[in-house]
C-alpha cells in the first residue's frame, strides 16, 4: 500500500562482484538499503546487479511490485444509545451506548445546552424542552467515525399542589 515499508531479501549469485539494488520507477518506490517504501499506486520495479569479478560472469535480475492505494475505511457497526425519552428538569439520568467498532474513543455531548448537559454517561435536564444527545464513536485506521443522535423530552419541575387546610382546635 501507498506509504508501507517492505523489506526485501537478495539471495544467489557467486564471486566477490559488489550487489547494487535500484528502483527502475523512483516515482512509485524508494529504495534505502533493502527497504523498499511505496511512494504512490502502480508497479514498483526493482533490478539486483552483481557485477562480475575475475570468475565469475556479471549477473541481474529485475522483480515487481504492485503498489496499491490504501485501502477504503470500513463502517463501523451502528452506535446506540439507551436513555429514559423524558425527563423532569433538575433530574439526571445515565445513559448506555452500545455499537461502534474499532478503538476510537467514544464522545456524548449535548446540542442543547438550555435543556440539558452532559458529563460522561450522565444526562442532567436542566429546563423544559427538548434535549438532543449525541454520541459519536471517532475513527482509527480502520474504521471512519460513527455516530448517532437522540432526543429526550425535558419537562418544567412538577407543580406544587396545595395541602388541605390546616385547623388548629
Amino acid at each position: 500500500f501507498v506509504g508501507a515499508n517492505q523489506t526485501i531479501s537478495i539471495s544467489g549469485g557467486s564471486g566477490t562482484g559488489a550487489l547494487t539494488v535500484t528502483p527502475s520507477t523512483p516515482t512509485v518506490c524508494s529504495l534505502s538499503g533493502l527497504v523498499v517504501t511505496a511512494i504512490t499506486a502502480g508497479t514498483c520495479s526493482i533490478t539486483a546487479a552483481k557485477a562480475g569479478d575475475a570468475t565469475y560472469n556479471a549477473a541481474s535480475t529485475s522483480t515487481s511490485i504492485t503498489v496499491s492505494e490504501v485501502p477504503a475505511k470500513l463502517d463501523q457497526s451502528a452506535l446506540s444509545i439507551s436513555a429514559n425519552v423524558s425527563m423532569v428538569a433538575g433530574s439526571n439520568q445515565t445513559i448506555s451506548v452500545t455499537g461502534g467498532s474499532g478503538t476510537g474513543e467514544l464522545t456524548v455531548t449535548s446540542s442543547t445546552p438550555s435543556a440539558c448537559t452532559v458529563s460522561g454517561l450522565i444526562i442532567t435536564a436542566i429546563a423544559a424542552g427538548t434535549c438532543s444527545i449525541t454520541a459519536t464513536k471517532a475513527g482509527d485506521a480502520t474504521y471512519n467515525p460513527a455516530s448517532t443522535t437522540t432526543s429526550i423530552a425535558v419537562t418544567g419541575v412538577p407543580a406544587l399542589i396545595d395541602q388541605s387546610a390546616l385547623s388548629i382546635s
